[in-house]
């Protein structure tokens, strides 16, 4: 396409950023559905500092640069160290610039909040359980399954066991090396130590519950921003090098994966991603191995949530559009037999039946909508809005002119994904939070970005909607609160 289309493209993005922005700020545009569920608006008092403000900008732009250097250099000449080395640059700027675009909102509510997200039982509850009833770990986990009855329709009653054990496992490793509980202490930046000294004014926290708290979450923030790496291997399953980079480079600004930072679902996209590109790979090389593995990798998500059953089906649809019955019938075998594998193998060494916790799982899930019923047709509209704007309008955009413009080059996992969650949508089994709970399923949706961003002028329009997605996220964080703040 000409210069032309790539200005009016990058006008209609800035237009569609103000308004709706100008739109949440002024209350025209809902939080969500009034009188069911709103996310909750920042008080007037939160503080930005201009320079924080400041160095998250210079660190958009500087990614951005970085992300437009490398599609041209993809386009010009690919080969498998070139993109190797381009993708190891990735994943570790996008863990930097996630971390510099949180370091850029009020105070309390970027990296300080993670002290309290992950003490506080109302935002996640992993840590209350792991250190006041996990006590013996196997004895838990036998008794998940009658335990996990007793439990609320919110975060713990609708989780199997995975989020629980691994807190666990940090605590306790934290509480037997107290001299690298300290260590981990002492090195936190300043921003998150301010948060738990904040707690500990009221309930001191030992260091190693400190230390367990900060690596957990380190480790969902580098989970969800190396997300990049398969994304980028999904997307070459069928796409090439500038289209699958272009797709990758957007995710790490995406609203959803830095504003609900440190929510375990942040973390969740990395498997989801990974299954899915195992599922395409498999496809193009013909290798039953890699169905299989997908199926493992599918069995790992849901031994943390059942977020990952709706993954399992885009996984079915792309194993399904393979040519020829027998390669479709003999891939979604290989994924099966790794699925019932992997599931029976933990259940051994639970010593519990998963497909008791999961039934629970579900029933509470279901009971939500009893505690908290919800109207079917306002978020059925709502849904969709809210997972634009999770996305970042820029990308969302581009998306739609990549569809538009470019459907052979759409990968058919932006379609299953796509096709799944309008079935989540319509089905009714999601009515509020789809930009948390949906999270999973938005990788392969960038896809389409990628391919609307080649059509476009490539690095240029890359940068710009780059920029314009950092931009969305930064003044998102001024606006609300998704995660329990400090």
């Amino acid at each position: 396409m000409t210069r032309i289309h790539l200005i009016l493209v990058v006008v209609g993005q800035v237009l569609l950023l103000v308004i709706a922005m100008v739109a949440l700020h002024a209350g025209w545009l809902p939080r969500g559905v009034p009188g069911e569920w709103e996310w909750a608006r920042l008080p007037e008092g939160a503080a930005v500092s201009i320079l924080d403000l400041g160095l998250a900008g210079i660190g958009i732009l500087l990614y951005a640069g970085f992300v437009a250097v490398g599609m041209k250099s993809l386009g010009q000449r690919a080969g498998k160290q070139r993109e190797t080395l381009w993708l190891i640059g990735l994943g570790l700027c996008a863990i930097g610039v996630q971390f510099t675009v949180m370091a850029g909102a009020p105070y309390g509510y970027g990296l300080t909040k993670w002290a309290f997200a992950l003490y506080q039982p109302g935002s996640s509850g992993y840590y209350t359980v792991a250190r006041k009833q996990i006590t013996n770990l196997p004895d838990f986990l036998s008794a998940y399954p009658d335990w996990i009855k007793t439990q609320d329709a919110l975060h713990i009653g609708t989780h199997p066991p995975g989020l629980f054990v691994t807190s666990a496992i940090a605590l306790k490793t934290m509480e037997s090396h107290p001299e690298l509980a300290k260590s981990v202490v002492t090195s936190l930046p300043e921003s998150v130590a301010g948060g738990f000294r904040e707690l500990s004014r009221k309930d001191p926290l030992p260091a190693a519950d400190q230390a367990s708290m900060a690596l957990t979450g380190l480790a969902i923030l580098m989970l969800c921003a190396l997300t990049v790496v398969p994304l980028y291997i999904l997307g070459r399953s069928t796409l090439p090098p500038a289209t699958a980079w272009g797709a990758a480079s957007l995710w790490p600004l995406v609203p959803s994966a830095i504003l609900f930072q440190p929510a375990a679902d942040t973390a969740f996209p990395f498997l989801a991603t990974i299954a899915i590109a195992l599922a395409a790979r498999s496809g193009t090389r013909g290798s039953l191995i890699l169905a299989g593995v997908a199926g493992a990798v599918l069995g790992l998500g849901l031994f943390f949530t059942l977020a990952y059953l709706p993954v399992g089906l885009v996984v079915a649809v792309i194993l399904f559009g393979q040519e020829g019955w027998r390669n479709r019938i003999a891939s979604i075998a290989a994924t099966g037999v790794g699925f019932v594998g992997f599931t029976l193998l933990s259940g051994l060494l639970m010593k519990a039946n998963p497909l008791a916790i999961w039934w629970t799982n579900q029933a509470n899930h279901a009971r939500f909508y009893v505690e908290y019923p919800k109207s079917y047709l306002a978020w059925v509209v709502a849904n969709p809005i809210e997972t634009a704007i999770g996305i970042g309008l820029p990308s969302t955009l581009l998306g739609i002119v990549g569809w538009a413009t470019a459907r052979t080059s759409i990968s058919r996992s932006t379609w299953a994904a796509f096709g799944v969650l309008m079935l989540l949508n319509f089905s009714g089994r999601n009515l509020s939070e789809v930009a948390r709970l949906w999270l999973p399923l938005f990788p392969p949706l960038l896809l389409a970005s990628g391919a609307g961003v080649v059509r476009l002028g490539g690095p240029w329009m890359l940068f710009c909607t780059v920029g314009l997605v950092g931009l969305e996220t930064l003044i998102l964080q001024t606006l609300i609160q998704v995660v329990y703040p400090f």
